[in-house]
């Protein structure tokens, strides 16, 4: 949805640029589209993990800027009394802009796709750590 001069809450975020500047309104990019590893070293042709690795940290780069600019609206105290909470909207505008993805791809890829990020997911959350300076 839409709306000249008003962002009621996260759900308000818009899919389509076009749609806001049919109605005159010019908003600017809700993630900024430079890449976390832009300044990898590629010496080397990169490898099918490279390339996973690649995409997970770009990706997740995005997804923490949605997301924090989503936390950011409803500290203010503008969001609606109603609004869903932020995983639901994320999931559901997320969805949104992946559905070409499900339709150029088939159910069986989707599905795989799904089931080596939750791996990869897993692994980092079990095996990667910090260690703050006052362990060091």
């Amino acid at each position: 949805m839409c709306v000249k001069g008003q962002l009621a809450n996260p759900a308000s975020l818009v899919r389509s640029r076009k749609a806001c500047a049919d109605k005159g309104v010019n908003l600017p990019p809700l993630v900024t589209r430079g890449r976390v590893t832009d300044h990898v070293d590629q010496s080397r042709p990169p490898d099918a993990l490279d390339e996973l690795v690649t995409e997970l940290l770009d990706c997740g780069g995005i997804l923490s800027q949605i997301i924090s600019r989503m936390v950011e609206f409803q500290a203010t105290g503008r969001s609606a009394s109603d609004a869903a909470p932020i995983p639901e909207v994320a999931h559901s505008l997320i969805r949104s802009v992946l559905q070409d993805v499900a339709e150029r791809h088939s159910r069986r890829d989707v599905k795989v796709a799904a089931a080596i990020v939750k791996q990869a997911t897993g692994l980092i959350c079990d095996e990667i750590f910090h260690v703050g300076p006052e362990l060091n």
